[in-house]
């Protein structure tokens, strides 16, 4: 069978785009479902202060530079700069194996970077703190020096 207009194409190569455009746009919405796998999961302030020093809680990842982490981070936090992290990926996978990783920075830019970079790299339990660094400061909550 033949369209209209496209003698020599076959209707079921005329299928294919539309069926392949839908297979997309299916995946790319499932991949930024909240909280699903292959997507960066939003982590208030309150659930991570609340999580402090509970030995199953997932690691805090600081991507901030080591002069910012110096001047106060999250009590029990790992620093891995974000120009690391490619290069520190297994210890990032050995620290946050079963527990997942919740990733900050001072304002969000760099963190959201990193995730994203984590997910591409096989992570599935990402997550991104709400407010980053300066949020947590402002709250009154803990830091370590």
């Amino acid at each position: 069978m033949t369209l209209p207009n496209q003698p020599d194409r076959p209707r079921s190569a005329s299928l294919i785009l539309p069926g392949l455009l839908l297979s997309l746009t299916l995946l790319a919405l499932s991949a930024c479902s909240p909280g699903g796998p292959g997507s960066i999961r939003a982590v208030s302030q309150a659930e991570v202060s609340e999580s402090l020093g509970d030995a199953g809680a997932p690691l805090l990842l600081d991507v901030r530079t080591p002069r910012e982490f110096q001047s106060g981070h999250i009590p029990g936090a790992v620093h891995i700069p974000d120009t690391e992290i490619l290069a520190r990926l297994d210890e990032v996978r050995r620290e946050s194996a079963d527990r997942g990783v919740i990733i900050y920075c001072e304002s969000g830019g760099r963190a959201l970077r990193t995730a994203s970079t984590l997910l591409d790299q096989g992570f599935t339990n990402v997550g991104h703190l709400d407010g980053d660094m300066l949020a947590w400061r402002q709250a009154g909550l803990p830091t370590a020096p």
